[in-house]
């Protein structure tokens, strides 16, 4: 059964190998890439030297791939499993944080759940260097009884920091998917979504930096039964509810399982099956969804490198680049380690950072997906400079706890002198 392994982890720390652990699980994950500059890389891992019951929070650096830990946990009876970071607050890089809600999955055998899912808290500088203790900020609640087994598939911070979106799989009588919306203050949920239909494993959701929800979901093609069933994407816009969603694919020919909101909102980075029973030319893997239209762009195949999300700055995807699962590119008994690596939006390669135990999940097939998020970093102002022969502008920071880059006003006047121009540049902020 694909979710054994995880099941394994949690409950004995099983020996597993060092260059790799695969969660056998279906997680679809979901990241909403926040506008800013590209701060560190933030992952959930195991490390090299763990026999499985070890796993962290770790914060790599996109240029010099150096690492820092934010976050532990060593026990055979919990494991972390999700991460997602927050928009900067404060007014340099100097001073600088971003808040990191992490997804932990513990072996709780209670009365009413042999699992559950907690949400943990923790706040990092611009390195990722941890400036507060670990603290609990929620529990999910179970929308459908007791809970056998339990997996916290996805995070996602809002823009605005206000609140985290949960996806989470349960399994107890029957399984189903849980789509929650968690108060970063008060740690209130509120859930938007629960499905226990034919295949709930394909309900995923995350932010956009615009405030809208995307998420994909299984549902029926054109209003006929089984097999006439795939999966799509929707999208909730700021305000609206469950009951208002629209759906932004009508691709009977894929199934999207993972979708990456760009910083600009403009763009999904989506994972996509083929259904072969609708089309034998379907070329499975990474699309470009153009969130006005609907329109898909082909971006890579499933052999090629894993690309996971979007930097806050849009301009590359980060992943994991794990030749070792393509056993074409390995010869004897040479073992490829996962890489973690940066790529161009059109898929090529650009640097790879460092060999990485990345946490896995474990979609079917060959496809693996990272749980990893980029952090959103304060960009860095230039001064003002006098107007000569060119004129300099200072840069434009991200405005704090919103996710979204704004200009600062500027005002710039000229003063005419006898003789001669004199001109003042005068920069007014809020």
């Amino acid at each position: 059964m694909k979710r054994s392994a995880i099941r394994s982890l949690i409950v004995a720390a099983l020996p597993l190998f060092v260059f790799v652990v695969i969660l056998m699980s279906k997680t679809n994950k979901v990241y909403a890439a926040l506008p800013g500059e590209d701060g560190v890389i933030v992952s959930v891992e195991v490390p090299a030297d763990s026999a499985g019951s070890v796993t962290q929070i770790v914060a790599t650096n996109p240029d010099t791939g150096t690492t820092t830990t934010v976050a532990t946990v060593d026990s055979e009876n919990a494991a972390i499993e999700s991460v997602t970071v927050s928009a900067p607050s404060g007014t340099s890089v100097a001073n600088q944080t971003n808040d990191v809600v992490f997804g932990q999955v513990n072996y709780t055998d209670n009365e009413d759940a042999r699992y559950e899912i907690d949400l943990k808290k923790v706040t990092i500088d611009a390195e990722g260097n941890p400036t507060t203790s670990v603290t609990d900020l929620a529990t999910i609640p179970s929308q459908n009884g007791y809970v056998e087994y339990a997996e916290s598939e996805d995070l996602s911070y809002s823009p605005d920091s206000s609140n985290v979106l949960a996806t989470s799989y349960f399994e107890g009588e029957g399984s189903w998917t849980q789509l929650d919306k968690v108060d970063t203050a008060t740690g209130a949920v509120t859930n938007i979504i629960t499905d226990n239909t034919y295949n709930p494993t394909f309900l995923n959701g995350g932010y956009a930096a615009d405030g809208t929800i995307y998420f994909s979901q299984w549902h029926p093609l054109s209003g006929g039964e089984f097999p006439d069933y795939g999966s799509d994407i929707f999208k909730i816009t700021s305000g609206k509810t469950y009951a208002d969603r629209e759906q932004v694919t009508f691709t009977d020919e894929y199934d999207e399982v993972y979708l990456d909101a760009a910083p600009d909102s403009s763009t999904l980075l989506v994972y996509c099956f083929a259904d072969w029973e609708r089309s034998s030319s379907i070329v499975e893997g990474y699309y470009k969804v153009d969130t006005a239209t609907g329109n898909i762009t082909y971006v890579a195949t499933d052999d090629s490198d894993r690309l996971a999300f979007f930097s806050p700055k849009g301009n590359r995807f980060a992943g994991v680049q794990d030749d070792y699962r393509n056993f074409k590119k390995v010869t004897d008994d040479e073992m490829v380690m996962p890489q973690l690596a940066t790529f161009s939006t059109n898929g090529a390669r650009l640097s790879g950072l460092r060999a990485i135990n990345a946490m896995h999940s474990y979609l079917g097939f060959d496809s693996t997906f990272p749980q990893m998020e980029w952090a959103p970093k304060l960009a860095v102002a230039t001064p003002p400079q006098v107007l000569g022969s060119s004129t300099t502008v200072s840069k434009t920071p991200v405005l704090q706890n919103t996710g979204s880059t704004a200009a600062l006003p500027s005002l710039i006047a000229g003063v005419v002198v006898a003789g001669g121009a004199l001109a003042v540049a005068k920069k007014q902020e809020n």
